[in-house]
């Protein structure tokens, strides 16, 4: 009878005795998880830039009618942009990626401070936009309460951020000095 062991037929007997090629490590994986939470933050960011442009009617379109507050009527149409499944889902998974899948990364402590920074942005941009709809028939009560729900589950992704940001481990080595010499220091002044 024969088996395969790693893509390799070996008969019955020279089972047991046949050696085991080495697994294909990881390392390869473990490399990329940095450079792949940078690209989950900056295609985040640039959503955010879009949302952002978007809002403050940059983009060239006019709102046409009879409009209140402009401001307020692209605020209930583009608000909910900053708090949208992906803006919030991405720096979540770029912190999971360098904090928590393999280990520490070398530069996880930067990729955590800016997924927090770009969440901080993109709730606060939420908020404002939560409130300057508030008074828009774009935002009746139903529609305003599930923004309030969509701004509640951003807030919870920052916190989670933030909580990992604060962890010990990613919290910078602070030297220690030797204190065997403050002891020489003092018998000398008496």
């Amino acid at each position: 009878m024969y088996f395969l062991r790693n893509g390799v037929p070996v008969h019955d007997q020279q089972r047991e005795e046949a050696p085991l090629r080495a697994e294909p490590t990881w390392d390869g994986v473990r490399r990329a998880r940095e450079p792949i939470a940078w690209a989950l933050l900056v295609l985040t960011a640039i959503g955010l830039l879009i949302g952002l442009w978007e809002l403050l009617g940059l983009h060239g379109t006019e709102i046409t009618g009879p409009v209140p507050d402009p401001f307020a009527f692209r605020a209930a149409v583009i608000g909910r942009q900053f708090v949208a499944l992906d803006i919030v889902a991405l720096p979540v998974l770029s912190v999971i990626l360098v904090a928590f899948a393999g280990g520490l990364t070398d530069h996880a402590r930067q990729v955590v401070h800016t997924a927090v920074f770009i969440q901080a942005v993109a709730l606060g941009l939420g908020v404002v936009c939560w409130l300057a709809a508030l008074g828009t028939p774009l935002q009746p009560g139903v529609g305003f309460l599930a923004y309030g729900r969509e701004l509640a589950i951003a807030a919870a992704a920052l916190i989670f951020t933030a909580v990992v940001n604060g962890s010990q481990a990613l919290q910078p080595l602070t030297p220690i000095e030797d204190f065997g010499d403050d002891d020489e220091d003092d018998s000398d002044s008496r």
